[in-house]
């Protein structure tokens, strides 16, 4: 759950006439019964009706209803319908959906508290959203959100194509999604995936099922926190999907699982810094797995941490594994500091609590993933834990995707074009994920 506050000022300002910011939109609110305040204005400056002009403090980050009004109760109550009233005049009101006060709250997880930017992204969101609880007092109302998060239920995608459909879909604009119902037993667990495509086969297996017992000489399989990455960085052609399902967890605790999205974290890096954001997109670096002794996999060539698509210019693949990199040595002084730099801001941006998703896996509920754009982790754990998954290539789900949504006819009539103008597998972001 999440907390944001509307508060409500009581009835006692002289008449006033605001202009107010909010990101990109502006508009005037009249008498101050109903105002949004900006990221960047601590106060706001009107004209009281002698034409003096006042400064009126405005708490920073907040909405504000005037809930001495019979109209700020009924607003409030309004949520639960689905949009919200303000009051502007005694005859004229204003309505804001619970969508807009929800990317627009300002609090300190959804604005950054040193550069005031927002840091929720619109694709993350559900479209329905609506509070879960409201709190009035005299003056302030709270309002709690539930962190939904985009999910399908098992028997129908196990039924239906459209519901197969909608479970890409989501994957391809949140970069994840829950499955929920998911029988606790492998075998079904690997046919969830198989709605989609082939389990993809590397050295751990076709699917696995596994606990942590380093089988594999591999930090994921033992019982330590992992820090935030993406798989197969070590291969040419890294998966695309991973599914977890956690079978079992007993005799112990932890081991909540972290997601975050390294897209949306690399376009905070370019906002900080367009110099870092380009030496993690230049400088190309050799991963490796090597820990078993029959294992010594590297890609067919250097890779950099962001992989810019040659025909759409923007990034469209993230390698991001500190477990996996190898000694780069072919670069000069200079490009070292500037890339270690960039990597440890980058870090810290990808590690930030409010872009951060943690949640603790359960038995019956699978999370699959896009393994190019989602950083996962986990916490450690005690005990022992059961998991099962597998990987999925990315030809085969962006190939089963594009048949479901446009139908063969319409995907070969479109073989290999890569036309910004098309509405083609464009995310919410406006962020082709096609190849």
């Amino acid at each position: 759950m999440s907390d944001h506050t509307i508060v409500g000022l009581k009835a006692q300002w002289p008449s006033m006439s605001f202009t107010l910011t909010i990101g990109l939109y502006s508009g005037s609110f009249s008498r101050g019964n109903a105002s949004v305040a900006s990221p960047d204005i601590g106060k706001s400056t009107g004209t009281d009706s002698s034409g003096q002009k006042v400064q009126q403090g405005l708490p920073r980050h907040l909405s504000h209803i005037n809930l001495d009004s019979k109209e700020g109760w009924a607003a409030m109550k309004a949520l639960h319908t689905g949009h919200i009233v303000l009051a502007r005049s005694s005859d004229k009101f204003s309505r804001f959906g619970p969508f807009f006060l929800r990317e627009n709250c300002q609090c300190h997880k959804c604005v950054h508290p040193d550069t005031k930017q927002r840091t929720v992204e619109v694709s993350s969101i559900p479209a329905n959203i609506a509070p879960t609880e409201i709190n009035c007092t005299a003056d302030e109302a709270r309002i709690e959100w539930e962190d939904v998060y985009p999910e399908v239920v098992y028997g129908e995608v196990m039924k239906k194509e459209a519901s197969v459909l909608d479970w890409l879909e989501k994957i391809q604009s949140y970069g994840f999604c829950f499955i929920k119902g998911v029988p606790v037993d492998p075998e079904s667990t690997k046919s969830l995936i198989e709605r989609i495509a082939f389990v993809r086969y590397t050295h751990y297996g076709g699917f696995w099922d596994f606990t942590a017992d380093l089988t594999f000489k591999d930090t994921a399989y033992t019982n330590e926190a992992l820090g935030v990455h993406t798989d197969n960085t070590y291969f040419t052609d890294p998966a695309r999907l991973q599914l977890f399902h956690l079978l079992s967890h007993t005799d112990g605790s932890g081991g909540e699982s972290l997601l975050v999205d390294g897209f949306s974290a690399a376009d905070e890096l370019f906002r900080t810094d367009p110099r870092l954001h380009k030496a993690l997109t230049l400088h190309r670096h050799p991963w490796h797995a090597s820990g078993n002794e029959d294992v010594c996999i590297q890609p067919s060539y250097m890779t950099p941490v962001f992989s810019i698509h040659p025909d759409l210019g923007r990034i469209y693949q993230i390698r991001w594994n500190n477990y996996d990199r190898a000694p780069k040595t072919n670069w000069d002084l200079e490009s070292q500091k500037t890339w270690y730099e960039a990597a440890q801001c980058y870090d810290k941006i990808l590690n930030q609590k409010q872009r951060m998703i943690q949640t603790q896996l359960q038995p019956g509920t699978a999370l699959i993933f896009d393994n190019w754009r989602m950083m996962h982790g986990r916490t450690e754990f005690t005990g022992k834990r059961r998991m099962c998954g597998g990987y999925v290539n990315n030809d085969d789900y962006i190939s089963r995707l594009r048949l479901l949504k446009f139908g063969r006819e319409n995907v070969l009539n479109n073989l290999g074009n890569f036309d910004e103008a098309l509405p083609y597998l464009r995310n919410q972001e406006g962020r082709y994920s096609i190849v």
